[in-house]
């Protein structure tokens, strides 16, 4: 009896413990100017609030920093310009937009879905296309979600702040 309550807590312990290690990301959804709670323009602070422990990835030494969820697969990563977020980049099909786009979705899905509101970039053919997602609300007018297609198929998606949004490179992108 005490060697079966024995087992019952230390599987319990190990369900727990792997539990917590999950990403609060993992769950929530993206809309142009935000993941879940974390909005664009929160501090370094206020990220960590709510995305939990955080770590740096890499920056350029210029004020540009990623960081990324300790707990997570780094299926999310948030980019910081002097202190503020200004873009966040998905990379799992676990994180899905507001109107339910994911990473590996179709071109023709994300057309569909968002019709008028998406200009379409032909990159070179080692690049795919890029689809820019505006938003008609004014208040959003500085702020755009770019899905990145390759073979027809989502393979990232980012969104943000212009002109950060716009940096195909990252922190190591056009200034």
């Amino acid at each position: 009896m005490i060697k079966n309550i024995v087992v019952l807590l230390s599987m319990c312990a190990i369900g727990c413990s792997s539990a917590e290690a999950t990403d609060k990301t993992d769950n929530w959804r993206a809309s142009i100017n935000a993941l879940g709670p974390v909005q664009i323009g929160m501090s370094t602070d206020a990220l960590q609030e709510y995305a939990g422990e955080i770590e740096r990835q890499h920056g350029d030494g210029e004020g540009c920093i990623y960081f990324s969820p300790v707990n997570g697969e780094k299926d999310v990563s948030f980019m910081l310009f002097e202190g503020r977020l200004v873009r966040i980049d998905v990379y799992s099909r676990k994180t899905e937009t507001l109107s339910g786009v994911r990473v590996g979705d179709t071109r023709d899905n994300i057309m569909r879905m968002y019709d008028d509101a998406v200009e379409e970039i032909d990159e070179d053919e080692s690049h795919g296309q890029m689809l820019y997602l505006k938003s008609s609300r004014p208040e959003y007018k500085n702020y755009r979600m770019i899905f990145d297609v390759k073979n027809n198929i989502v393979s990232d998606y980012r969104l943000g702040l212009l002109p950060y949004v716009n940096w195909q490179q990252g922190c190591s992108g056009e200034r």
